[in-house]
């Protein structure tokens, strides 16, 4: 039809191009690839089977490309893929919107760390907050809530950091199965029960048989 509210026009191009109340709202090239709102005809967007591809051949380094989800005109969420540096890795990025246009709330990174609060995720885990305290809940409604630090060879451990420096280490802070509290800078063990049931603290050997016996200098 030619109708200027409702047609399709066939250019000399051999692309296909549909209008709605005489706006263009829809493009293909004679190559196939869509040209429409923000894809370009350096882009192709294809289904097979239950995958949908966008194609891009121009993309930066660190370049973002998104699907939103949108209500009228306001993106809700996002979910994006960036260019990692300029190799063929990338990084899946999670946007949600609060009162104003999405910002990134999660990613995953090209070799699999998972950062929450930080575009730099230097652990498996990385949850960070910028400003004011934090505090991360771990609860179940009906039973046993627990926090779990598996290892076969190494150590066990919850490490408290400060400015940067990292202070305390509590756990198991060596190969042996005795649980400690270290002291990080002074490269000392603080607090010690050994696998025997032996408290051990400030060099004692047995801090509870020595109080038993009224020889500690706690008394």
């Amino acid at each position: 039809t030619t109708a200027a509210d409702k047609r399709i026009h066939c250019p000399t191009t051999k692309s296909v191009e549909l209008y709605h109340n005489g706006t263009k709202k829809f493009e293909t090239d004679k190559h196939g690839a869509i040209v429409t709102g923000i894809i370009t005809a350096t882009d192709e967007v294809f289904t097979s089977k239950n995958l949908l591809t966008l194609k891009g051949t121009s993309w930066a380094d660190e370049e973002k490309v998104y699907t939103a989800y949108t209500r009228g005109a306001v993106d809700l969420g996002r979910i994006g893929v960036e260019a990692d540096g300029a190799g063929t890795a990338g990084q899946i990025i999670f946007e949600v919107a609060s009162s104003s246009s999405p910002v990134e709330r999660m990613r995953i990174n090209s070799t699999g760390k998972i950062g929450i609060g930080t575009v730099t995720p230097i652990g498996q885990f990385h949850l960070h907050k910028a400003s004011t305290s934090v505090t991360q809940i771990l609860e179940c409604s009906s039973g046993a809530a627990s926090f779990q630090v598996r290892h076969t060879n190494g150590y066990g451990t919850v490490n408290f950091w400060v400015s940067g420096t990292e202070k305390w280490r509590v756990g198991q802070t060596a190969t042996s199965s005795d649980f400690n509290i270290w002291d990080v800078p002074n490269n000392a063990a603080r607090f010690n029960i050994t696998s025997a049931g032996v408290i051990q603290c400030k060099g004692e050997t047995d801090v509870l048989n020595s109080i038993l016996r009224g020889k500690h200098p706690f008394l």
